[in-house]
């Protein structure tokens, strides 16, 4: 009896790589488009479930023990996300990160007995014999990651670094390390660290990632901190003179900024940004020079993305200065636009704007009017229906006004509040 026809070895290990794929966990290039803060429905909470890999490790497991071929094939695709506290707690060994395409800082506050506790314990209280704010158990972990890396080497295949989970001097061990030439996503968000280190050099941290494109996180403390690398280093011919121009973000296609500070002292500069597609910018201090910030570092980034913006998001805890009136000329491909306040004109007609997202709940006196944007499909309050309720958020006018255009009003979970309303039953 003849056999069938057989598969190919190459295909055989298409399908074996298909198996256990999981690109919205370890392929940067998902994070395109990904706000800080989960302002859209494929927000970046999905990207940092871990649950998904382990299920695609377990299947790789599985498919080591049909035979030696694919045994062998599947051990290259081991370690693939790696949790540097499972090295300190020595359940994997530290030679596994050679393998890592994405590696996790946090120490997912453990305390455990054997490892944590002990090393927490020494270092508990200050000399005074006061017990810190969580200071202490940030510099232990930090300590932790610094030790192990320095034992490794260069990560080859490193891509995406996450250090969300717990605060510490990730900025620090950036700057000493050689391990971080290839990583292309940084997940830190808006972690106090990276402009109170000793490194706190903005222009620094990210001149030692020449590869990162999607950067959550940088709090800058005082501009004049990138300016002075980026005059004496970063500024073309002929713009020496005239305005220090910063060429460290060449390959950055999602930046995020947040500014602490930005007095009269603060000298002007040029933000120059090619291939820059997803900008946010949050202003964090109720004495930031706002309308400074907004002529000399909002409206420069913009006029220098040639035009290629497709998501902007300015945010501001307490005041905002309203966007540039041609905001639309100066971003003619924006889809989505997010701003505390509406003050700006209407889109034309032909504007590709779709999303309109408010960095608080919905105003009716302030932005009824952006439900006659000609092109406007999906209206987003950043928050969770679950911070107003039982109140329902949206008013009825707001609601009659959207579904006779078609348009959507969303929570920052991608849920109107009916959908909200079914899940909170369902859970219940």
């Amino acid at each position: 009896m003849s056999q069938g026809p057989q598969l190919s070895v190459e295909l055989w290990q298409w399908i074996l790589r298909y198996a256990i794929s999981i690109p919205e966990f370890l392929d940067p290039v998902t994070f395109d488009g990904v706000f800080l803060g989960a302002l859209y429905v494929d927000r970046l909470a999905t990207r940092s479930d871990e649950t998904a890999y382990w299920i695609t490790e377990r299947h790789r497991r599985s498919f080591q023990l049909v035979c030696k071929s694919w045994a062998a094939y599947m051990q290259m695709y081991e370690h693939r996300f790696v949790r540097m506290v499972d090295i300190w707690h020595e359940k994997i060994s530290p030679a596994s990160l050679k393998h890592a395409v994405r590696v996790s800082f946090g120490r997912y506050d453990c305390e455990c007995r054997e490892y944590c506790a002990p090393a927490l314990a020494e270092m508990k209280y200050s000399p005074t014999g006061v017990l810190p704010h969580r200071s202490y158990k940030d510099k232990f972990f930090g300590n932790v990651c610094s030790r192990i890396l320095g034992s490794v080497g260069p990560l080859r295949k490193l891509e995406i670094g996450d250090v969300m989970r717990e605060p510490f001097d990730i900025a620090d061990i950036l700057t000493h390390s050689q391990n971080f030439k290839q990583i292309k996503a940084l997940l830190g968000i808006y972690h106090t660290t990276l402009y109170m280190s000793r490194n706190q050099n903005p222009s620094l941290l990210l001149e030692i990632l020449p590869k990162l494109r999607y950067h959550y996180g940088c709090n800058l403390r005082n501009i004049s901190e990138i300016e002075r690398d980026a005059s004496s280093h970063y500024a073309p011919p002929g713009k020496e003179l005239i305005r220090p121009t910063m060429r460290v973000f060449q390959n950055m296609v999602y930046l995020s900024l947040g500014f602490l500070s930005y007095g009269e002292n603060d000298s002007s500069y040029t933000l120059d940004f090619p291939f820059l597609r997803h900008l946010q910018i949050q202003y964090n201090s109720a004495g930031v020079n706002l309308n400074r910030l907004m002529q000399e570092i909002t409206l420069p980034i913009l006029q220098n993305s040639r035009g290629n913006i497709q998501s902007l998001y300015i945010a501001k805890w307490f005041f905002i200065p309203p966007p540039p009136v041609d905001i639309w000329d100066l971003c003619p491909k924006l889809q989505r636009f997010g701003c505390s306040r509406l003050l700006t004109l209407p889109p034309p007609s032909s504007h590709p704007v779709h999303t309109f997202i408010s960095t608080y709940t919905l105003d009716e006196s302030k932005e009824m009017d952006v439900c006659l944007w000609p092109n406007l499909r999906t209206i987003i309050a950043d928050r969770n229906w679950t911070d107003r309720h039982p109140e329902q958020p949206v008013s009825d006018q707001w609601r009659q006004k959207a579904a006779e255009r078609g348009i959507r009003i969303e929570d920052r979970n991608g849920l109107t509040w009916e959908e909200h309303l079914i899940s909170t039953a369902s859970a219940q």
